[in-house]
């Protein structure tokens, strides 16, 4: 009995620990899960799938191809985009891509790729010349799963339908197109003006007639200038297209490039979102009920997906498969791979090096996370514990391991608690439990990255500056190493009460002339403004969003010509 006592405790203790870090924290990647991407040569990363292949432990497998290019740059934008080369530049890096994929093909060909993802960027600002082109490639040189499936993503007005048909030779199922908003002066403030009522209704008539199965229209709530009744008017007017799924989504200003001009969502803001959200929701259910979900929802939170397909084929969330236990080869310029019980990798550089690099023959560098050994399994139980999904027989199947010698403790700390409620051979985290996905992650991840993250001395010099989150009992570690590879630091202070260790901190920078940015509690970013669960899904974004922060800071931000 003792003996369960002392677990019992300790595992309150780092439940307690994780809560803390979280609450004070500016970026839950940096503190507490240390997620940092470091420079790795192309052919290592090459021999990681090679022995992956060759030890057939995991045979899941997703393409993801990534084309970084638009023809604007939408000031909301998250993801791995740049302004558009000339079509010499975007020929340029097609044969890039098409090099690639040859050079690494034969290294998988012993696995069998269930899902390609093809996205940007736009990567309908390709020709329909191109997109047969490297479809074909794709077709030809990987082995196909039974249920093999491709989804592309495309903007509303490079969908002609000679692109669309193009896409359906190749047994494209799914074309999402990103439309965000049917309001006029919010595509003018987010520098998407190119985009009319117009062009969404002739893209999805063209994938239509070219026979593609399914259409997705994205919607993103919150954008500056958007109200609750224009964002409801934009919601009918994508249920009057009758698509085959709908995403509704929270727009996140973090790390846009509205943030970088200062822009950062007020609290009234972040309840304006939330109203469009629940609205949007509202409208859904009443006017066109869809296969999934049949549950309205219960708070905002950050969206969700609406699947009306009625052949059961569909996925719920057609991403979804990118977040979970399979491997994501990535390939081109901007894409995050994933490879089993391995690294997280995206290329280095930028896509001029890219192209570079495979003009010459070789496989660009990348730039690598390696987890700890937990964090794959902590993330496949965190992602299918909030979605319902989790099952202690499929999690056996993926990681060769039943999930109770793994995480058995604390599943069975966390069930007393009602924080994880469990049916048979199914386990859930209810959601009306304050018990965020990130909590649930960094808690069954333990003590496996060191608390506060901070970097040891060989990460300091691969940076342009050492950014830090942490309270200031970490001070003297971090004056140490800023003191032996001087950078910039930014320590955030984490409660009002650190105000005099904050003083002493500054006193002790000063005289070992380290620069200090104090960033106060209030400005610990978006994250602690919403109080809505932060989904798996994001968490995942979040990883991908840093292999491209990664590459871009490496790299100087410096623009880019192909």
């Amino acid at each position: 009995m003792s003996g369960r006592i002392a677990i019992s405790d300790t595992l309150a203790s780092r439940l307690d620990r994780v809560r803390d870090d979280l609450a004070r924290t500016r970026d839950p990647l940096d503190h507490p899960l240390g997620v940092r991407f470091t420079p790795l040569p192309g052919a290592r990363a090459l021999d990681a799938w090679r022995r992956l292949a060759a030890s057939r432990a995991h045979r899941d497998l997703v393409l993801y191809v990534h084309v970084p290019f638009c023809a604007r740059v939408c000031s909301y934008c998250l993801l791995s985009a740049r302004r558009s080369p000339s079509r010499a530049g975007l020929a340029a890096y097609v044969r890039a891509l098409r090099q690639e994929i040859a050079l690494v093909a034969p290294a998988v060909r012993d696995l069998e790729v269930s899902t390609v993802h093809v996205g940007g960027g736009t990567p309908t600002l390709l020709t329909p010349e191109e997109l047969d082109a490297v479809l074909g490639d794709v077709l030809s040189m990987f082995r196909r799963a039974p249920g093999f499936q491709i989804g592309v993503e495309a903007h509303p007005g490079t969908s002609s339908r000679a692109r669309m048909d193009a896409l359906a030779r190749h047994g494209v199922d799914r074309v999402s197109l990103g439309v965000e908003t049917f309001t006029p002066a919010v595509l003018q403030h987010v520098n998407r003006a190119d985009q009319s009522p117009e062009d969404v209704r002739s893209a999805v008539a063209h994938a239509r007639a070219a026979g593609i199965g399914a259409v997705n229209l994205d919607l993103l709530a919150g954008l500056p200038g958007e109200t609750v009744e224009s964002f409801s008017a934009s919601v009918r007017a994508a249920l009057d297209l009758a698509p085959d799924a709908m995403s509704v989504n929270r727009y996140l200003a973090e790390q846009s490039p509205l943030a970088a001009f200062g822009y950062a969502p007020s609290a009234a803001d972040n309840a304006l979102a939330d109203a469009m959200l629940l609205a949007a929701d509202a409208i859904i259910h009443d006017e066109r009920p869809p296969a999934r979900p049949t549950r309205r929802l219960d708070a905002p939170a950050y969206g969700a997906q609406y699947v009306w397909d009625a052949t059961g084929r569909a996925r719920a969330y057609f991403q979804q498969d990118m977040i979970g236990p399979a491997s994501v080869l990535a390939l081109g310029h901007g894409g995050m791979g994933h490879v089993h019980g391995g690294a997280f990798t995206t290329a280095a550089g930028r896509p001029a090096d890219y192209v570079a690099a495979l003009d010459a023959g070789a496989l660009p560098d990348v730039l690598a996370w390696s987890p700890p050994p937990r964090f794959e399994p902590a993330f496949y139980v965190m992602d299918r514990a909030c979605r319902g999904a989790l099952s202690a027989r499929d999690f056996a199947r993926v990681f060769r391991a039943p999930m109770e010698r793994v995480f058995g403790e604390e599943l069975a700390f966390l069930a007393a608690r009602g924080l994880l409620t469990r049916a048979g051979d199914r386990w859930e985290k209810p959601a009306a439990r304050g018990f965020h996905a990130l909590h649930l992650l960094a808690f069954l991840l333990g003590d496996a990255p060191a608390r506060g993250a901070l970097p040891d001395a060989a990460h300091v010099g691969d940076a342009a500056a050492l950014t830090v989150t942490g309270a200031p009992d970490d001070a003297q570690r971090l004056l140490d190493l800023a003191a032996a590879k001087p950078r910039a630091v930014r320590l955030t202070v984490a409660h009002d009460t650190d105000a005099a260790h904050a003083r002493d901190l500054l006193r002790a920078a000063s005289s070992k002339r380290v620069p200090v940015e104090l960033v106060p509690r209030d400005d610990a970013g978006q994250y602690a403004d919403i109080a809505a669960e932060l989904p798996p899904s994001l968490v995942w974004c979040r990883l991908a969003m840093r292999a491209v922060e990664s590459a871009r800071r490496l790299a100087g931000g410096a623009t880019d010509r192909v």
